[in-house]
């Protein structure tokens, strides 16, 4: 990957590879402060996951998973 909205995604720990061509092309659109904003929200749902479950499916929006 480059440079590019989904590398940040993944680099904030996003598994991106599980979105469909379709939803990536929408990642690929969103603004830095949207990417913020998801990886907040990824951080915020790692953190109340617990042990036991850190890394399974906590959100799915479209075929990303937090």
């Amino acid at each position: 990957m480059s440079d590019t909205n989904l590398k940040v995604l993944a680099d904030a720990g996003i598994p991106v590879e599980r979105a469909s061509d379709e939803e990536r092309a929408v990642l690929e659109t969103l603004s830095p402060e949207e990417l913020g904003i998801l990886a907040n929200v990824h951080q915020k749902m790692e953190a109340v996951s617990g042990d036991e479950v850190q890394g399974q499916t906590v959100v799915s929006i479209g075929g990303v998973i937090f």
